[in-house]
């Protein structure tokens, strides 16, 4: 929804959620601020996730960076350690993944959530 909200039919949908994906780190997801520099690699599980997540680090870093390991810079967008809380419950990317992000001039995430959440 354009205020942030997930849509009803989400909301009541048994979505493939992992483990490790509380309901606050859906909230943080639904509400996260986009800019042009946001990259979202979404995929179904098990479908090239990986080297697609190298393709899009390799078009940000116009191959200029060497990769020490993607998830520092492509973090899994509804992982629960993708996010920082701080004393008022407000998330924030969390400062590991900050680092990466700042490091290659992108936001990029990589994630399984459906379109509607």
């Amino acid at each position: 929804n354009s205020d942030g909200s997930m849509t009803a039919e989400a909301e009541s949908a048994s979505p493939p959620l992992l483990p490790m994906t509380l309901p606050r780190t859906l909230r943080a997801c639904a509400n996260v601020a986009t800019d042009a520099r946001t990259v979202f690699v979404a995929s179904y599980p098990k479908s090239g996730t990986t080297w697609m997540q190298n393709l899009v680090y390799e078009v940000c870093t116009r191959g200029q960076r060497d990769l020490d390991h993607i998830s520092n810079y492509c973090p899994f967008f509804e992982n629960d350690k993708s996010w920082a809380y701080d004393q008022d419950g407000t998330p924030s990317v969390s400062p590991d993944f900050a680092k990466g992000h700042e490091a290659i001039g992108y936001r990029v995430f990589n994630t399984h959530l459906w379109w509607e959440m």
